[in-house]
C-alpha cells in the first residue's frame, strides 16, 4: 500500500485540511496518517468508535473497506469530517459526457413517454406487455405448449414437500 501523503497545513473555515482523497484507498491513507499523528492505538480507535475489536486495524490496513456503517465512527474517532468539493480537472474531463435535462426530455419524447403523466412502472409495464405479445405472436402453438410444460416442470421441481 502506498504511503500517505504528508498532512497539509492549510487552514479553512471548517478546520485544518488533513488530506485530499478521490478514492477509498486514499481516504484510508488520510485516516491512517491522522491516527498516527494523534498517536492512537487501533484498540483505542475501536473503543471510541464502538466498532468490534480489531475492525479499525483491518480498515486502516486495507483488508476491509469503510462502509456506510463504519465510516462515520472512524471519522469521528479521529476528529475528522468529510467536505466534498468540486474537482475542476475531472469536471473538464467528463463535461462532454454529461447530459442535460433537455436531452432526457427529448429521449422521453422519442419513446412517447409523458414524464408528468406516466410513472416509471406504468411505462415499463407497457413495454413488458408489448414484449409478451410479440413473443406469443412469434411462436407456434407447439412451442408455447413446450414452454408451458417446461415451466410446470420447473415449478414442481422447486416445490417443497411439507415437513422438510
Amino acid at each position: 500500500m502506498a504511503d500517505a501523503a504528508p498532512l497539509q497545513e492549510v487552514s479553512a473555515p471548517f478546520g485544518r485540511v488533513l488530506g485530499v482523497a478521490t478514492e477509498m484507498h486514499e481516504l484510508v491513507d488520510v485516516a491512517r496518517a491522522r491516527f498516527e499523528e494523534l498517536n492512537v492505538s487501533r484498540l483505542t480507535i475501536d473503543e471510541i468508535s464502538g466498532l468490534a475489536n480489531g475492525y479499525s486495524a483491518k480498515i486502516l490496513a486495507g483488508m476491509k473497506n469503510m462502509g456506510h456503517l463504519s465510516m462515520g465512527p472512524i471519522l469521528k474517532s479521529g476528529a475528522m469530517k468529510l467536505v466534498v468539493v468540486e474537482d475542476p480537472e475531472q469536471l473538464e474531463k467528463i463535461r462532454h459526457r454529461l447530459g442535460t435535462r433537455e436531452h432526457l426530455k427529448a429521449h422521453a419524447k422519442r419513446l412517447r413517454i409523458n414524464p408528468q403523466k406516466n410513472s416509471l412502472s406504468r411505462t415499463l409495464s407497457r413495454y413488458g406487455q408489448r414484449g409478451g405479445k410479440a413473443r406469443v405472436a412469434a411462436t407456434t402453438p407447439e412451442q408455447r405448449s413446450a414452454s408451458a410444460r417446461h415451466a410446470a416442470r420447473v415449478r414442481w421441481k422447486n416445490a417443497r414437500t411439507p415437513g422438510r
